[in-house]
């Protein structure tokens, strides 16, 4: 993840949110959250693991991440992956 600092990437993820009109946009605790899996993910994909079938991961970025952890995180059961950040 290549930002000047973790501000970029909390803006960016509320903005997201807040675009998409979801509920706990305005929720700190859970953006917080959100974010740490979010760079899990992008670290997990940094060091060359599938997490999407038929989804390269050097094509895993910011916007594909945090929609891969939401739907982990209402699906299955997310600490059998091992990325950090990603427990229900």
């Amino acid at each position: 993840m290549l930002f000047a600092g973790t501000f970029e990437a909390e803006l960016l993820l509320e903005l997201m949110l807040r675009h998409f009109g979801h509920p706990l946009a305005t929720d700190r605790e859970y953006r917080n959250s959100l974010l740490e899996a979010v760079a899990g993910v992008l670290h997990a994909s940094a060091d060359g693991e599938i997490l999407i079938e038929d989804f390269p991961p050097d094509d895993m970025n910011f916007v594909a991440a945090p929609w891969f952890v939401r739907r982990l995180r209402s699906t299955t059961s997310t600490r059998m992956l091992g990325v950090p950040g990603l427990v229900n």
